[in-house]
């Protein structure tokens, strides 16, 4: 009997930690997130400075050095990319404002020849409220926020690099380096698969006509790391896009064309490739976006799994072993 209560009692008490510690996460989701984010880039940077080293026998400080170098280069052209990319946007924005007008205009005589009354001002208004420009203003104090976020998540990483290339003298090193050998894993089959998909999209959105192929492209490759729903984010703007300025047919085409890649991508590459570098469910995925996501935020569809990963090797592994190989 004492058993009995004392295992309900551990179970009680395990159950009070557990929502304690969520309690806590969730508190301090925010920066908790940013560390855990400069984290994640620290592990998908690492690679380039450990070549550098192995290949031209340079010294960290160097290699950290050309690395930052390369990533700031990296860096300056998307943005030029993305800010060029936005100019033409805006010169278009009257061509694209006249072909949805017409459309809209379409879809009320549509409507009014079924016995629906609607107006293309009327559809625009439930379309595009007048609250909307006042939401996107609002939107430019947490732009600005986000951009200081950005230089700190940065800063933080260059740390993490640091520390995880002097592993022999850094405690901490040694121990990301450890626990985070299958994030590493799962970032590079992250990338493979994502590199292509993002070609096959760009060859359909090539093909079809689709406005800024390139930038569409490159835009999947990096929402390819959310995992399940970071693919309908990504491909929704150029399936709109291409509504908008063609018409259904070949928005239909481009939505067919980018779901078979997305298929034969999700059932075929990526599983090899996942199930070669770790063994994780379709399952586990998804149970630890629901999970992350809860407690962290949008942060959490991001890091959920490389976070279960990490937690599933910490858990896996012997202290004694850990303490030996740190």
């Amino acid at each position: 009997m004492k058993t009995k209560e004392e295992s309900v009692r551990k179970l009680l008490q395990m159950a009070a930690y557990v929502a304690i510690l969520a309690w806590g996460i969730r508190t301090a989701a925010y920066p908790i997130s940013v560390v855990l984010i400069a984290l994640l880039l620290a592990y998908s940077a690492l690679p380039l400075p450990q070549w550098l080293i192995r290949r031209f026998r340079l010294g960290r400080s160097v290699a950290l050095c050309w690395t930052l170098a390369f990533l700031f280069a990296a860096y300056c052209l998307f943005a030029m990319a993305v800010v060029h990319i936005g100019m033409r946007m805006k010169n278009n924005f009257p061509i694209y404002q006249q072909r949805a007008g017409s459309l809209l205009g379409s879809i009320a005589d549509y409507l009014s020849r079924h016995g629906y009354s609607a107006t293309q001002a009327s559809l625009q208004a439930q379309l595009w409220p007048a609250q909307t420009t006042e939401a996107m203003l609002s939107l430019v104090p947490t732009g600005v926020r986000l951009l200081s976020d950005l230089i700190l998540t940065w800063l933080l990483s260059l740390l993490f690099v640091t520390m995880l290339l002097d592993t022999e003298r850094s405690a901490l090193g040694r121990n990301l380096s450890h626990y985070g050998r299958d994030v590493q894993d799962y970032i590079a089959v992250c990338a493979k698969s994502g590199a292509i998909n993002s070609l096959a999209n760009l060859v359909v959105y090539l093909l079809v006509g689709v406005d800024f192929p390139v930038f569409w492209a490159f835009i999947y490759f990096f929402f390819n790391f959310i995992p399940n729903f970071g693919f309908v984010v990504s491909l929704a703007p150029p399936i709109f896009l291409t509504f908008i300025m063609y018409g259904w047919q070949k928005a239909l085409l481009v939505s067919a064309g980018v779901l078979i890649t997305e298929f034969l991508t999700d059932f075929l590459v990526h599983p090899r490739l996942l199930k070669t570098a770790l063994d994780t469910s379709f399952f586990e995925v998804t149970l630890s976006l629901m999970i992350w996501s809860f407690l962290l935020g949008a942060a959490g569809a991001i890091l959920g799994v490389p976070l279960t990963i990490a937690l599933r090797r910490f858990a896996n592994t012997p202290r004694v072993t850990a303490v030996q190989e740190a």
